[in-house]
């Protein structure tokens, strides 16, 4: 409904960061080492280096059935500080803002003059504490997720690529990378809890020397509810200056 669309799409942003998933132990494995010739080391280094990070992204949202087709988030990123996220739907109009930071989550509801006030650790109430505003960032840039690079990880690299797998926290995960290093899947689980997030990236640019996905394709499974989310980006760029307007109303009501 026309009403709900603005939290929806929170929700679905928010529940990127809020899952986790289950994955098959690799045959053959090997455990990262800390030198400068391991693939762990390599994909390190090629992670997207950034001051602020902005772009479009042309949204089909699935929320338990429903369809939210041709929605555009403009997405601002200052690196390890703030996610500032607009969304606009039905011709341009603004539904809704969200603001995080790595305490807090704001979400402005346009269409009901609502706004929601939690902290950052809500989520981790449904996931593990390795889930934070890092790996959030992590996962919109397309840049590894900051706890597969731990020494704990294991690696498998064949002709196609190279597959970084683990457990942390009940929290398990396997991310893929192509001959590039770039990163092209992502698989989270928590079985006992009933998470589950399988991201895909794909059409590579470079930007500013730096190599960044344009689609980004998330399903996300959080015990009954089922979100799917089609991105492509358009005109990103990093290190401009950006602001993050988020001011609040005296009208709006503040909600649990």
């Amino acid at each position: 409904m026309r009403k709900n669309i603005s939290i929806s799409l929170c929700i679905a942003l928010l529940l990127i960061s809020a899952t986790a998933c289950k994955t098959k132990k690799l045959a053959t494995q090997t455990t990262a080492k800390s030198t400068s010739k391991s693939p762990l080391a390599k994909i390190t280094a090629a992670q997207i280096n950034f001051n602020t990070f902005t772009a479009k992204a042309k949204t089909s949202l699935q929320l338990d059935g429903k369809e939210y087709p041709d929605v555009i988030l403009n997405i601002r990123i200052k690196n390890k500080e703030t996610i500032w996220v607009s969304a606009t739907a039905y011709g341009l109009v603004e539904v809704g803002r969200v603001l995080i930071t790595p305490d807090s989550i704001k979400i402005l509801n346009k269409i009901q003059s609502e706004i929601t006030l939690k902290p950052f650790a809500f989520i981790q109430k449904y996931t593990s504490n390795k889930i934070d505003f890092a790996t959030l960032q992590a996962i919109l840039v397309g840049n590894p997720m900051p706890f597969v690079l731990s020494p704990q990880t294991q690696i498998k690299t064949d002709s196609s690529g190279t597959i970084l797998s683990g457990n942390i926290d009940n929290l398990t995960y396997q991310t893929n990378y192509n001959q590039s290093l770039n990163l092209v899947s992502a698989l989270l689980s928590n079985g006992f809890a009933g998470q589950k997030l399988v991201i895909n990236y794909a059409q590579f640019t470079t930007l500013a020397g730096q190599v960044l996905p344009t689609q980004l394709s998330l399903n996300s499974s959080v015990s009954n509810k089922n979100i799917t989310a089609d991105m492509v980006y358009s005109v990103p760029e990093i290190n401009t200056p950006l602001d993050f307007p988020f001011n609040i109303p005296k009208r709006y009501s503040v909600i649990d």
